[in-house]
């Protein structure tokens, strides 16, 4: 998927057209597919970037508000990220962490504990339990303070028509 708001060049969105409301969600027969599409993006961005990182909200972090106590909420999509950094000692100060030893575990992590947030680097997966109220896409917050450009941290009020060109070059 097309990023209408990109983070930063080479920034791939996984997404599905049917509708789940986060990545664990996802029907079990589909999962591998997933998984598989997964694989592939890591493969894309890391090649031309030389890093990668990914993330999901979950349900709890990617809701979009309209008015005052008004917002729509939870359809799936996979952040793919060329990035070096970490925010993984943001989430763990705030959240407890489980270790994912595959992707696909994160279906019986959401099972067992509920909301979540979806955290990836150097190939570990981590599932933090989300147990309180948290702002709207926090992830994407935290990676744009991290690379000093936290005026795109907002994708609703951000666009980049240079950003966006160079993401669909990058990905052509």
């Amino acid at each position: 998927m097309y990023d209408v708001a990109p983070l930063v060049e080479g920034r791939l969105l996984l997404s599905s057209f049917q509708h789940f409301s986060c990545a664990a969600t996802v029907q079990e027969e589909l999962f591998s597919e997933l998984d598989y599409m997964k694989k592939k993006a890591q493969d894309f961005v890391e090649e031309r970037y030389g890093s990668v990182c990914l993330f999901e909200h979950g349900r709890v972090g990617s809701c979009v508000p309209h008015a005052f106590d008004v917002r729509s909420c939870h359809h799936f999509h996979l952040h793919v990220l060329p990035f070096t950094c970490s925010i993984k000692s943001a989430l763990q100060g705030r959240f407890e962490e489980i270790d994912l030893q595959e992707y696909r575990k994160l279906i019986n992590s959401y099972e067992k504990y509920g909301e979540y947030l979806f955290y990836e680097e150097d190939g570990k997966g981590f599932f933090y339990i989300v147990d309180e109220d948290i702002e709207p896409h926090l992830l994407r917050t935290l990676y744009a303070r991290l690379h000093h450009i936290e005026e795109r941290a907002n994708w609703l009020s951000y666009t980049s028509e240079e950003l966006l060109e160079q993401s669909l070059l990058v990905s052509s």
